[in-house]
């Protein structure tokens, strides 16, 4: 095999963690391709449209924009214009009483209305809307119980942000003994709320059966099983603060924006590009072989994708250590989820919706919601998008249903053994769909006779996306709790970025994707 290059560096995957390794090794002088499989950037931070609505395939908010627009100054980009979020969201719970007759203070709803929710929770920054919303809904709730939830998830939230955020691999070993002094105050709350369940720490503040409902919209902030108290208090302090921010235009803009980054300072990007194996030379990286057969040459490749796909596909299982194996075997991914982009004609406002996300909280059984896979019992999320693209009929609205879902329901959802779609996977998407757009109409009257357009991705189209293995959207399954090697230990010339080497989220990828860029830069020196 021949030493001879074609480039200095390969990324393969355009997400924003991709696309930002790649911006900032072509600004070194580096010669880099990023190799993506689909025809456009972005990954699962990227937005689609149908009849003129703009939809979010994925997480539609950050809380640092300022970080991410110092990245793209810095890579002599424009910034991204973000807009402030008013609220983090709406918690609110199965409808009450249906069939009630009503009273003088709670009379009987007509038919063509939304039915009261048994409880509606409102999180923003205005605290004070926020404990009176809880009040309105729990009458009997203890108020130093409450200031004590406000004031611990402000804490923490508060806290979290002035930890120190660096690479270990990066770091002189002065910098991360500084760092882990400065966490160690910190320690045993970080550690109490990290091994406590939600449930658990919420059952404590507010103990009884009438508040059940109150825990479970608690638990709604982080709607994942078996969640730890800490995940729930930082999304809920992130709420309080209004650290909560869009891309204006939807998702893709900021993809795009992170694209132009590279393509300007002189990175090749080609889409449609399908990587199948990544090419070695004893224990030194060579590159990698696309699905048409070519070769693409270079001694340092940047997975951005899986992990598992990287190591058990790409490379091999056979090159890769047996104690790695068993590291990767041991880690769950994330769930994956159904998308229902409906396209309607009922406008929100009217219905008395302002583009805030209303999570849906089926029952006070808060384990049986958010481990339910059924559609007749499951959570869900009802999402208002915003942005249309020009020249789009004024009388079209958006809605989009998030419902957590499984890669194997109902057998891989008629595709097993292999993820191929055939007439089984569309009738039960649709039929999936529909006993969603069913139970959303409990909050959004005559929705189902006012649809336009009903688009459904199920996790089998977010596998085809992709290429995630069982469709996962935020990389390793949030109880995993190591921290990968951005440069893969037993092969040189192999490095890996994105969210399956750390947190998920805009701003911890493409951090992730620049420090991949720094080691590739400082080994090439060494």
């Amino acid at each position: 095999m021949s030493a001879k290059t074609d480039y200095d560096a390969i990324v393969i995957g355009a997400g924003l963690a991709g696309l930002t390794c790649a911006a900032y090794l072509a600004k070194a002088g580096k010669r880099v391709v990023v190799l993506e499989q689909h025809t456009r950037p972005g990954g699962l931070w990227a937005s689609f449209s149908r009849r003129g609505a703009i939809f979010d395939i994925s997480t539609h908010w950050v809380t640092e924009p300022q970080t991410l627009n110092r990245m793209l100054e810095e890579l002599g980009t424009a910034p991204v214009n973000f807009v402030h979020l008013e609220h983090l969201g709406r918690y609110v719970g199965p409808p009450a009483s249906p069939g009630s007759a009503g009273t003088a203070a709670n009379p009987p709803l007509p038919p063509a209305a939304a039915a009261s929710p048994s409880w509606d929770i409102l999180v923003g920054p205005d605290i004070g809307a926020f404990k009176e919303s809880v009040r309105a809904s729990f009458p009997t709730v203890d108020e130093k119980a409450l200031a004590r939830l406000v004031s611990t998830a402000l804490r923490l939230s508060r806290m979290l942000d002035s930890l120190p955020v660096f690479s270990s691999e990066l770091a002189s070993v002065w910098s991360r003994m500084k760092a882990g002094l400065s966490v160690l105050p910190h320690l045993p709350r970080l550690s109490r709320l990290g091994r406590l369940p939600a449930e658990k720490f919420f059952e404590r503040l507010f103990p009884g059966d009438e508040l059940k409902g109150l825990r479970a919209a608690l638990y709604t902030f982080a709607p994942i099983p078996e969640m730890p108290a800490i995940g729930q208090l930082a999304i809920l302090g992130i709420g309080l603060r209004g650290k909560l921010y869009s891309p204006r235009g939807g998702a893709q803009v900021l993809a795009d924006a992170f694209a132009q980054a590279a393509s300007s300072n002189g990175a090749e990007i080609r889409y449609s590009q399908h990587v199948v194996s990544i090419l070695t030379e004893g224990k030194e990286v060579r590159g990698v072989i696309l699905a048409d057969g070519g070769e693409v040459r270079a001694s340092s490749v940047v997975s951005a994708g899986d992990a598992k796909r990287t190591f058990y596909r790409l490379l091999g299982s056979h090159r890769v250590p047996e104690s790695y194996l068993k590291l990767l075997e041991a880690q769950p991914v994330s769930e994956p989820y159904v998308l229902i982009s409906l396209v309607t004609t009922l406008d929100p406002a009217v219905l008395g919706f302002d583009g805030t996300d209303v999570f849906v909280c089926p029952s006070t059984d808060v384990l049986r919601a958010f481990e339910s896979k059924e559609p007749e019992d499951c959570f869900f999320l009802l999402a208002f998008p915003q942005y249309s693209e020009l020249g789009t009929d004024r009388a079209l609205r958006a809605l989009q249903i998030v419902v957590p879902a499984g890669f194997a329901w109902e057998d891989h959802w008629k595709t097993s053994p292999t993820p191929e779609r055939g007439p089984a996977y569309r009738a039960l998407k649709q039929e999936f769909a529909g006993k969603i757009i069913a139970r959303a109409q409990e909050y959004v009257p005559r929705l189902s006779s006012h649809l336009e357009v009903v688009d459904v991705s199920t996790p089998i189209s977010l596998y085809r996306y992709t290429m995630n293995t069982e469709g996962a959207p935020v990389g390793w399954h949030y109880k995993s709790r190591r921290r990968w090697k951005q440069r893969v230990p037993f092969l040189h010339g192999l490095y890996q970025a994105g969210h399956w080497v750390g947190p998920s989220g805009a701003l911890p990828v493409t951090r992730s994707g620049k420090w991949a860029a720094e080691l590739v830069l400082r080994d090439k020196r060494q």
